[in-house]
């Protein structure tokens, strides 16, 4: 048996409290253990946690982007690609994307047509150890532009002293301004503003006005086009309208009128009482007989109305910033010429890189042609194309300068081969700018063609004489401007001169066109007025068939809006909606589309 030595300081007892210091040690040893085990627990909790939300956020960003992607996939006519990628921060996401039902087509209330497909669209992200997917279905509805008798991105101004009759569906994005001294009738069940309506001018200082006539909309009917339907109209109410009622508003019934109550209950079905905008606009504009539905012809962001995306102004323009594109511009030759791929600043625009025949103008006067596959073909159309000049008193302003013009020869091309086999013309002009750095593409001798065309250009356009007459096809002019000359125009309007006088003419295209704000000075010119005219037409008629559309505000064709003088008297309109743009396989080439996407389900999960 072990004894411990009596001879040593402590003895047997120093040994107990030395085993009890050690076993101290121990516990604390332990004790620090867990506590420090405990605490890389939580912070790797912590971090999961964070990871976990990095991921979701990721993912939710990543199917963002996707859905984002088809919608501009499908408005370019394009089926989306199956996956793709965006760097933010430095980190690369991904999404995929699926085609889960074949395009449909459908008609909405209005007669609108809408092609409908579903994608799936998964979005990744990933933190740490984390990887996590938001998985979304998504309705994609692409919507022809062509549909629309008028459709405007910025405010619709029917602030104008002509007759007119609107038959087909309008819709701006902005607000709508109805204050004429002339008869308007819009023959639609279909009068939309993303915005709201007044009753007023767009600004208060042009000047005392006529009395204002109420303009009478269409009660609403589910096909305003079928000759079997009932067609019932009530007056939208004016301030005049108000006024001899002995009632305060800002300009009869629109977004501003609270009603008109009496005796002060609340409920404006007193004697002499008027309702507000909205159930003013329901009560005045909807089916006569309540079993047909209680749909208002009329209706603004109060009803619910939302903005319709527009085709875009980058649409037309002949190339477009890219920091990796395959063009840069050349001051020397005034041009954008190829690069290595990816070193250049600039791509080819949308419709650029799709025509089948391109007409591009130089500084100098001259001017190339390319075929479908980018070959020269310049020789081939020479006597297509001429230079020359026209005067453009609106673009000119208070100069006597003319505008470098090319007259490009329909009747002529149609005898060569290069008609473009696909409909799409691009006509652009190298050094263009505003007021009289405007490049001028005149459009002659096309009462006939030869099959569906789709004129676009980032410049002005000139339509000269009789358009499209002969058996007509779908056809489209989209441009900064289009401007309308009649069958009398012999290109010797000069500065300061009497205007030439215009003749009958008819058009049967749509038109996209870029138009000018209004100020406190100066009126855009509205609607009626957005293809430009450069003669004296009054008494003569115009007749127009087609489309009317206003996406963009001109980038070069900026002057202002004026009538009289030098720059133009209007004409007799005899404008209609082309009701052939109801079927889409009537629509002109490359007809722009506005595309609405919408998440229909949506969730986060795990790979």
């Amino acid at each position: 048996m072990h004894r411990f030595p009596k001879n040593k300081a402590g003895g047997a007892q120093g040994g107990v409290v030395l085993v009890w210091t050690v076993f101290a040690v121990f516990v604390i040893m332990g004790s620090s253990i867990v506590t420090a085990s405990l605490s890389r627990t939580a912070n790797v909790r912590a971090q999961l946690a964070v990871d976990q939300a990095i991921a979701e956020a990721q993912s939710h960003a990543a199917a963002q982007a996707g859905t984002a992607y088809v919608a501009e996939a499908l408005r370019l006519g394009a089926e989306p690609n199956a996956t793709g990628s965006f760097v933010v921060d430095g980190q690369t996401l991904s999404y995929a994307i699926t085609r889960e039902t074949a395009a449909t087509q459908s008609q909405d209330a209005s007669g609108l047509i809408r092609i409908r497909s579903v994608f799936r669209v998964v979005g990744e992200g990933s933190s740490g150890r984390v990887t996590r997917q938001t998985r979304q279905l998504v309705q994609a509805s692409v919507i022809p532009i062509f549909q629309f008798a008028i459709f405007y991105e910025n405010d619709l101004e029917f602030y104008n002293p002509a007759p007119w009759e609107i038959r087909g569906r309008v819709h701006t994005n902005s607000d709508i301004f109805l204050k004429t001294w002339n008869h308007l009738t819009f023959d639609t069940n279909y009068l939309r503003a993303a915005g709201r309506v007044f009753g007023t001018e767009p600004f208060s200082t042009y000047g005392p006005l006529p009395p204002q006539l109420a303009p009478n909309i269409r009660r609403w009917v589910p096909n305003p086009f079928d000759p079997l339907e009932s067609v019932d109209y009530s007056p939208l109410a004016t301030l005049e309208d108000y006024n001899a009622l002995g009632v305060v508003s800002s300009g009869g019934l629109d977004s501003n009128f609270a009603g008109h109550d009496i005796d002060g209950d609340g409920d404006f079905t007193g004697s002499g009482e008027l309702l507000p905008f909205l159930p003013g606009t329901l009560a005045d504009f909807s089916p006569l007989d309540p079993a047909v539905g209680s749909t208002s012809t009329l209706q603004t962001s109060e009803h619910g109305v939302t903005a319709l995306q527009a085709p875009a102004l980058s649409d037309i323009s002949a190339f477009v910033p890219d920091a990796a594109g395959d063009y840069s511009y050349d001051p020397v030759a005034d041009s954008y010429v190829p690069v290595a791929a990816g070193t250049g600043t600039h791509t080819k625009g949308d419709f650029n890189s799709k025509a089948g025949l391109v007409i591009e103008s130089f500084s100098d006067g001259s001017w190339k042609a390319f075929d479908e596959l980018g070959a020269e073909i310049t020789a081939d159309l020479a006597g297509v194309v001429t230079k020359s000049t026209i005067f453009d008193r609106r673009q000119a302003g208070a100069s006597s300068t003319s505008l470098d013009q090319w007259e490009v020869d329909m009747a002529a091309l149609a005898l060569t081969p290069h008609f473009p086999a696909n409909g799409l013309l691009y006509m652009t002009g190298q050094g263009a700018g505003p007021g009289t750095d405007v490049k001028a593409f005149t459009v002659k001798n096309a009462a006939e063609l030869p099959a569906g065309l789709a004129l676009v250009s980032p410049d002005s356009i000139y339509l000269q004489g009789d358009f499209n007459t002969i058996l007509p096809k779908p056809a489209s002019a989209m441009a900064d401007a289009v401007n309308l000359l009649s069958n009398s125009w012999d290109n010797t309007k000069a500065p300061g001169s009497a205007l030439p006088a215009a003749t009958a003419t008819e058009y049967n295209v749509s038109i996209i066109a870029g138009d000018v704000e209004s100020n406190s000075s100066t009126f855009a010119g509205g609607p009626h007025n957005l293809p430009r005219r450069h003669e004296d037409w009054r008494g003569v008629p115009e007749t127009l068939t087609g489309s009317i559309v206003c996406p963009f505000r001109s980038r070069y064709a900026t002057g202002d809006f004026q009538v009289g003088s030098d720059y133009y008297l209007p004409p007799n309109r005899f404008w209609a909606y082309d009701e052939r743009n109801n079927t889409d396989t009537n629509l002109p080439p490359f007809t722009p589309t506005i595309v609405e996407v919408r998440a229909t389900a949506s969730w986060t999960a795990q790979p």
